[in-house]
């Protein structure tokens, strides 16, 4: 069926399957398109608010309902999301104007004084090769571009949407320690001169000094993301949703053990290496919308601080046995431990793995069991979604451990409501984490 919500002026027309999608997916579908956050939203039909947990149907929604939008607590929505989505359809007409290289000394100054360097919302199809460059009459420019480049700490070229490469200089960005590159056009792939030319001449051909000089940039340029990653071992926070990322741009990942977030949503990743484990100092961890098949086998073996891990909307079928196991008890094959260092590995504390697990999202995958044991070795789990998997409510409540789970789920749901009126608190509360009944499509 189709429906529109209503916000505001805008209208926005969703379709779904009015047997087994439910007014979460719909709320879910308003976050992607206007960046509004599920919980900040509530929706009305006919003067009724709509809870989460109900089908369509059962709401009474019917082709052509029409919904309010009641947006609580929050700004207006992000360009991230906006103009991802234009790109993602391939509409042109509201897309960012493409901006020409000029003059960046006022904002090389400030980036000089602050060592943040922020691009983002700019519509950039192409950074200058000397962007990092910077020279005053203090000093020589071979002098001030050496010091830009080690003192810079944060970087943002997020929504730039058309930003697919970047400056041979930017691998010597080495005291980075955030990055943020979500909603471009970012690969992991290398491309030939001969490629790039080809490529660019088929879209465009050069017919005055600017785009010659454009193409003549453009080929001097990194296109793998990967390269562009090799030296940035000092980030602590690393940012590529909403790219063309078909893997994890990163060769060596123990050369990243400071690593403590990684967002990689939106993306087309199908796998985790073996060697994803030495990120040992990970605490948040999003690969959401992609198509993951599987976890590595090991995955958790070294993970000691991650505190979430969302991969919702993939098509994981199982979590690995080894899943929150203790490291002392898991055998480490050949393969797998080549790959882990070993000066980490003795490091961590003969504890169990995950053991600082709290939030585990798993919504819309093809999971049907839970691991043995799952529930009494990740002791600080508190939040649970395997909400639209083929595994049922009845099931879980069955493993192990799983009272000691719903009791510090129950107290972490009452802090979080504590003090405020929320007229989702009791399904909140009620919902443990998966569905009821078993979904239609995995029957």
């Amino acid at each position: 069926i189709q429906i529109s919500i209503k916000h505001g002026v805008k209208i926005h027309k969703i379709e779904i399957d009015d047997e087994i999608g439910k007014i979460a997916d719909v709320k879910e579908n308003i976050y992607e398109q206007w960046g509004i956050l599920v919980r900040n939203q509530t929706l009305i039909l006919k003067g009724k608010t709509l809870q989460d947990k109900n089908s369509l149907k059962a709401s009474g929604c019917t082709n052509g309902s029409k919904i309010m939008l009641i947006a609580s607590g929050t700004a207006a929505p992000s360009a991230a999301f906006s103009t991802s989505k234009l790109v993602e359809k391939g509409s042109s007409e509201f897309l960012p104007e493409k901006k020409t290289i000029s003059n960046w000394s006022e904002r090389k100054n400030v980036w000089y004084k602050t060592g943040v360097i922020s691009l983002r919302d700019e519509g950039l199809s192409l950074l200058p090769n000397d962007i990092f460059t910077f020279s005053t009459s203090e000093g020589s420019k071979e002098k001030n571009q050496i010091t830009l480049l080690q003192s810079t700490t944060f970087v943002d070229f997020s929504n730039n949407c058309f930003l697919r490469t970047l400056p041979e200089s930017f691998i010597n960005l080495c005291a980075l320690k955030t990055l943020k590159l979500d909603s471009n056009s970012f690969e992991c792939r290398r491309v030939s001169e001969n490629e790039t030319s080809s490529e660019d001449n088929a879209q465009t051909s050069p017919t005055n000094k600017t785009e010659k000089h454009y193409d003549s940039v453009l080929q001097s340029q990194i296109h793998d993301l990967t390269i562009a990653l090799s030296n940035m071992t000092q980030l602590t926070q690393l940012s590529l949703s909403r790219n063309k990322l078909s893997s994890l741009p990163i060769n060596n990942f123990a050369n990243f053990s400071r690593l403590e977030e990684l967002q990689a949503s939106h993306n087309s990743i199908s796998k985790i290496p073996l060697s994803f484990d030495c990120l040992v100092s990970l605490r948040y961890l999003n690969l959401d919308f992609n198509n993951l098949d599987l976890l590595p086998n090991n995955f958790g073996l070294s993970l000691p601080y991650l505190e979430e891990f969302s991969a919702k909307n993939n098509r994981i079928s199982f979590l690995p046995p080894t899943f929150g196991k203790d490291i002392i008890e898991t055998d480490v094959s050949p393969s797998i431990s080549s790959d882990i260092s070993s000066s980490y590995l003795s490091s961590i504390a003969p504890t169990t793995c995950l053991c600082r697990l709290k939030k585990l999202d798993l919504a819309s995958n093809r999971i049907a069991k839970l691991p043995t044991g799952f529930f009494i070795r990740l002791t600080a789990l508190n939040t649970l979604m395997l909400h639209n998997n083929p595994i049922m409510m009845e099931e879980i409540r069955e493993e192990a451990g799983f009272e000691a789970f719903d009791e510090r789920r129950r107290r972490h749901v009452d802090k979080t409501i504590d003090g405020r009126v929320s007229i989702l608190s009791d399904t909140i509360k009620m919902d443990q984490g998966a569905d009821l009944t078993r979904n239609p499509r995995f029957k």
